[in-house]
């Protein structure tokens, strides 16, 4: 992957910054939708891209062995 799409990654994850420049919008059911760093990828699902579990509250991983596996439709 080329440097500039690696830094233009790690902004959105870290920073919630589009590559357009734009900020990230975050929504979530149930509450207020969320810009800009608050709404960086890294808040919720962690460094790792392994997401976490709180009470009821999943946040379900997105690193690559998530997210590039088959998915079934249950």
């Amino acid at each position: 992957m080329p440097q500039a799409e690696l830094a233009a990654a790690e902004a959105l994850y870290r920073q919630g910054i589009l590559p357009s420049g734009q900020p990230l919008r975050g929504e979530r059911q149930g509450s207020d939708p969320l810009e800009d760093p608050a709404a960086a990828c890294v808040n919720c699902h962690r460094r790792s891209g392994f997401g976490t579990e709180e009470g009821r509250i999943v946040i379900p991983p997105i690193n690559g062995k998530y997210l590039f596996r088959a998915s079934s439709p249950t």
